[in-house]
């Protein structure tokens, strides 16, 4: 059994895509691997017990859902190794060793989130089309993926921002920036992991020798209800916790003019109920982090400048 990497894969309501995914891990991995699935309260019928006797799965089950984003900071605290991976419960592994690849990554740069490419094969074939990563607009909190390789001749390339659902770290640098703390629900994981580490003082990157498909979905075509004011209080929880002032005013009226008014109040009720707590997130985390958010703006910047380029 590998003892330096767990893989992390919350589910609801996947069926056979979860046994598909851990055996597609397992048949491209270098040796035995940790694996964590968790179930987070699926009603569907399928029998997902049965995952319990694929090789090296630990098999968890919430009686409540807690979204994805809080199933993966649960996953991260029950893992025993130093790194981690979390991925969706619909891809599939298309590198041989991505396991060992991914390991000799980790350690080079102990305050770095990575992600690795990703294709799609949504349509039941893998697309020539690989992301590398995203770009953050931080206007409005959207990412785009990004298709430059400023670093052709490295194993990785810097982003402002993850994307493939292939993210992995160290658990003491998860800590250090308190992972997915304040999330609820679904919604701007990639965000807020980024952006987090980005203004730490750390970095984002692909690693471009891991190659991860993903079965990439409309949002109203995932097995699971996804929370319209869930969603918006995570938009107004990063801005309020993260962004500068005059930023944070421009996009705090942006959500609200193409909101839903009766969302968009629910959403803000939860943000008033819990001001202690994002004013001690925010100490804490002014406390750790050595860059503004010119360092994200300019990094975007030159990603996006070079993806211009690029077609032309």
């Amino acid at each position: 059994m590998n003892t330096e990497l767990t893989v992390i894969i919350p589910f609801k309501n996947e069926g056979e895509e979860v046994g598909k995914t851990i055996r597609s891990l397992n048949d491209m991995a270098c040796g035995n691997i940790n694996i964590i699935v968790i179930n987070d309260a699926s009603d569907d019928g399928y029998d997902y017990s049965s995952i319990a006797s694929e090789k090296n799965v630990k098999y968890i089950i919430h009686k409540e859902s807690l979204g994805p984003a809080q199933s993966r900071a649960h996953g991260v605290k029950l893992c025993e190794t130093e790194y981690f991976l979390l991925l969706d419960a619909h891809m599939r592994a298309l590198t041989k060793g991505w396991n060992k690849l991914i390991i000799e990554e980790l350690k080079t740069d102990k305050r770095a989130i990575y992600c690795c490419k990703t294709t799609d094969f949504s349509t039941n074939s893998f697309s020539h089309i690989h992301g590398i990563g995203a770009i953050l607009d931080s206007t409005d909190l959207t990412c785009c993926w990004n298709n430059c390789d400023l670093t052709p001749e490295k194993t990785t390339t810097s982003i402002s921002c993850l994307l493939g659902a292939s993210y992995c770290t160290n658990k003491n640098y998860w800590n250090k920036i308190h992972g997915y703390e304040g999330l609820c629900s679904y919604g701007l994981e990639e965000q807020l992991l980024s952006i987090k580490t980005l203004l730490e003082g750390g970095n984002c990157y692909v690693i471009k020798t891991v190659l991860f498909a993903h079965k990439f979905r409309e949002i109203e075509k995932t097995p699971y209800k996804i929370s319209k004011p869930d969603f918006i209080f995570n938009e107004l929880y990063i801005i309020e916790t993260l962004f500068p002032l005059k930023l944070k005013k421009m996009i705090f009226q942006n959500i609200k003019r193409i909101s839903n008014d009766y969302t968009f109040e629910i959403a803000m009720s939860k943000i008033a109920n819990i001001r202690n707590k994002i004013k001690h997130e925010k100490n804490y985390y002014e406390s750790i982090f050595s860059r503004d958010f010119k360092y994200i703006t300019q990094l975007s910047n030159i990603l996006k400048l070079n993806a211009y380029e690029k077609k032309i």
